[in-house]
């Protein structure tokens, strides 16, 4: 009998998601993995109790049985090909780290379930889209009635979801049957549109807690923290888990990337949910690594280890029960997995992956990372942030695929509609625009 110690053993394309993943999207549907396209027919969109024994299920393992990619996974294969950190080795690596034994994968429960319920959001993300925005749908809608020209990616993905219902994708049964097939020591992430403001998220908490696994469930999240929502808090500090605020910068650039936030109130209402949760969540930055943000990763890293870090008012209480270890410069203490994690690599759209930076900007990005690789290295928790970082390095020197000048173009069409400047917001970026 082969007895197989890790997913290479299996096949060279083998990845755990097929078989422990469940993947919703606001354009409907459920599929493995979040990574794999999700405007496209090639999803399951019948009823969530048939998933794991469906037709399209078994096909998708099929193929990564025979050492092959599916057609909905070209991040993942690109990812692999390049060296980089993909979502399928990295899924890989953890179930292996959790006991995962991959001599019996067809017993395994859906223990990482992936929820994206709405596409109800109060931001309107510059790289972001109208299925993930319903600020973004309703801002295209108007400027392509006023004939505006607006970003391709805004276009193109309003076009291809104008049809959908994406502010309530799934019915209140469908969640029912999803929340029936969540065993009680799963991994469950949500994100949006943005999940505070999400009523069906909502209603995933309070059933998790009605069922007792607050205690046993990982939850993760991703916010934008524009809101404090105390029901929210309210509901979160029963959990325990991961809470991943999605910034892409400070300041000015936080407010351009993610517009319209006010980066005050995020700011504060970030430290707040330290206050009221910090002793069973985690908090980790999040921020995407694109053209848009990466000139504002030093400030990022300076704002959270710092300042926060030294003003969070968690941290004496921490203190004082245990919770905290010495660590870093002159013996500050703080909590576990508090930092700023960059595995989130932005592909797509092409015009603000970092690889079709200039030249010069290229080599600044490069400057920056080894910087915070040696300045925050006595604040380092654990070897997957050195991964990420290099990782980093290793994107923006891919050989370009699109023009910086596209970059320029659809910044400046976006300007337009929403009386910004990016010029004035990423000053780091526009010394650039001319090389």
């Amino acid at each position: 009998m082969t007895d197989y110690k890790d997913a290479d053993d299996i096949s060279p394309s083998m990845c755990i998601m097929p078989w422990n993943g469940l993947a919703t999207d606001p354009s409907g549907g459920i599929r493995p993995c979040c990574w794999m396209q999700s405007i496209t027919p090639d999803k399951f969109f019948g009823s969530p109790k048939e998933y794991k024994n469906s037709d399209y299920l078994k096909e998708i393992k099929n193929t990564f049985l025979k050492g092959e990619y599916p057609d909905i996974c070209e991040r993942c294969k690109h990812d692999d090909g390049k060296g980089l950190e993909s979502k399928r080795t990295r899924e890989n690596k953890a179930w292996t780290d959790l006991g995962g034994d991959w001599n019996s994968i067809d017993d395994q429960e859906f223990t990482m379930v992936d929820l994206r319920l709405s596409n109800l959001c109060n931001l309107g993300c510059v790289m972001c889209g109208p299925k993930n925005s319903s600020l973004i749908g309703k801002e295209t809608e108007e400027a392509l009635a006023k004939d505006l020209p607006t970003q391709e990616h805004f276009h193109n993905q309003y076009k291809g979801t104008v049809n959908l219902n994406l502010i309530n994708p799934y019915s209140d049964d469908d969640i029912d049957e999803i929340i029936d097939i969540i065993p009680k020591d799963a991994r469950i992430y949500c994100t949006g549109g943005e999940p505070s403001l999400v009523k069906k998220t909502t209603r995933l908490l309070e059933v998790l807690l009605e069922k007792g696994y607050n205690d046993s469930v990982i939850l993760q999240f991703n916010s934008n923290f524009q809101a404090l929502n105390q029901k929210w808090y309210d509901l979160l500090s029963q959990f325990k888990g991961d809470m991943l605020p999605s910034l892409d910068g400070v300041g000015r650039t936080a407010e351009y990337v993610r517009y319209p936030c006010d980066w005050e109130r995020v700011d504060h209402n970030i430290r707040e949910f330290v206050k009221q949760c910090g002793s069973t969540w985690t908090i980790k930055i999040m921020p995407t690594t694109s053209i848009l943000s990466v000139f504002g990763f030093k400030d990022m890293w300076d704002w959270w280890y710092n300042d926060c870090r030294v003003n969070l008012p968690y941290i004496n209480e921490a203190i004082e029960s245990g919770a905290c270890r010495p660590h870093g410069p002159n013996g500050v203490l703080w909590p576990w997995a508090m930092r700023v994690q960059c595995n989130n690599r932005l592909v797509s759209p092409s015009y603000y992956d970092i690889r079709n930076l200039p030249t010069t900007a290229k080599q600044k990005v490069i400057e920056d990372i080894d910087y915070i690789l040696e300045t925050y290295e006595p604040f380092r928790q654990v070897q997957g942030e050195v991964k990420y970082l290099k990782d980093v390095k290793k994107q923006v020197m891919l050989e370009p695929n699109t023009p910086f000048s596209k970059t320029i173009e659809n910044l400046d069409k976006l300007d337009k509609i929403r009386g910004n400047s990016w010029r004035e917001s990423l000053p780091e970026l526009a010394v650039f625009e001319h090389d």
